[in-house]
């Protein structure tokens, strides 16, 4: 299986029930731009990591999404992708900004290609504020899938009180949904879990909620991180 169009395709915990369901022996990923190109970074065996692949019909300059300034393509290295193309000409596309945020896994790779070898970590205009520490949902959610991966499902949701909301001076709320199997009894403990460990390793606070199985919606395409609440819902929460 290849996936695409969504940064939860790197998450171990998501490609493990992927292969469980489909009885898949192989899980890459893909990503893209449909400003750009469909397909420009993917998967080799080597994993984790998507090559650039697209260099014959764009180039890819590394960017601090604050500053603007061009950014080295080394290991670590944290920023947003900006896409120039060779071949467009109706539609050309200049240092087109893409909003993604990749981190650098590698320059250098065992499946012998050179080109940057990345992993996208959140888009940079889903990034949220608690207080003065910035955090992106994708991040939260990898570390309530890497404490609770067994106990809840893969989809998460923040809860936020207009569409603009940024910044949390309250724990940001989050929406889990509980595994078949995992008694009510026993949510306030898992809320509780998931909250510390976001906590000793995000630096942010949350306040997680979780829901009995089969209560987040899910999309045929791509599943918002993040939603507006509309009424106010009833859940177990951390104390």
């Amino acid at each position: 299986m290849i996936g695409g169009g969504e940064p939860g395709m790197s998450q171990p915990e998501i490609r493990a029930r992927l292969r469980e369901a489909w009885q898949l022996e192989s899980v890459r990923e893909t990503m893209g731009l449909t400003d750009v190109v469909a397909s420009m970074w993917s998967e080799c065996a080597s994993g984790p990591g998507m090559h650039f692949v697209a260099s014959r019909i764009a180039m890819v300059e590394l960017i601090d999404p604050d500053t603007g300034d061009v950014l080295r393509w080394e290991d670590g290295a944290v920023g947003e992708p900006v896409y120039t193309t060779f071949e467009r000409e109706a539609t050309p596309m200049v240092r087109f900004r893409s909003r993604d945020r990749i981190e650098v896994v590698a320059t250098r790779c065992a499946c012998g290609r050179t080109s940057p070898k990345m992993l996208c970590i959140g888009r940079t205009d889903d990034m949220l504020i608690y207080k003065a520490m910035n955090v992106f949902p994708t991040a939260i959610r990898d570390v309530v899938l890497a404490e609770a991966g067994d106990l809840v499902a893969a989809a998460i949701r923040i809860r936020k009180n207009s569409e603009q909301q940024v910044r949390f001076d309250d724990p940001i709320p989050v929406e889990l949904e509980a595994r078949e199997g995992l008694e009510p009894s026993r949510y306030a403990d898992v809320a509780a879990r998931v909250e510390a460990a976001v906590r000793g390793k995000l630096q942010v606070r949350i306040a997680p909620e979780v829901h009995p199985p089969g209560s987040l919606p899910t999309q045929p395409y791509k599943n918002a991180l993040t939603y507006v609440a509309k009424t106010t819902k009833t859940a177990t929460t951390a104390s």
